[in-house]
């Protein structure tokens, strides 16, 4: 008996913490639209721009297609096609991933206190 009052009691506290992430959450959220529009540096993205979103998800596709095309290339080696060997080569040189990196280096970033910061 004493065990599951002793659970409950973990159970409880667990959601009390997972509660405070969420209004933690909710509140960094409504911070950083309150904070209005800032003028960011030459070359620079906010961290909720819609450009970074679609950026990093052609990248997480780039990833994916890496992840499939490389094992396949090397088990079964494939007649060579011009456009998929060019495509592959601009990714396989890892030209995309740089310029990732780049991107990244050149994005905001957002405090616990609910400010961006760009520089």
């Amino acid at each position: 008996m004493q065990n599951f009052g002793n659970s409950l009691i973990k159970q409880i506290e667990n959601e009390k913490k997972e509660l405070g992430i969420l209004k933690k959450q909710k509140y960094l959220s409504k911070k950083a639209k309150n904070n209005g529009p800032i003028e960011l540096p030459i070359f620079m993205l906010s961290f909720s721009d819609p450009r970074r979103l679609k950026w990093d998800t052609f990248v997480i596709i780039l990833a994916i297609w890496n992840c499939f095309y490389i094992p396949f290339d090397i088990a079964f080696q494939p007649s060579d096609n011009f456009y998929i060997l060019a495509f592959n080569d601009i990714i396989d040189l890892n030209l995309m991933f740089y310029i990732d990196i780049f991107v990244n280096f050149r994005t905001s970033i957002f405090t616990k206190s609910g400010y961006e910061i760009t520089n």
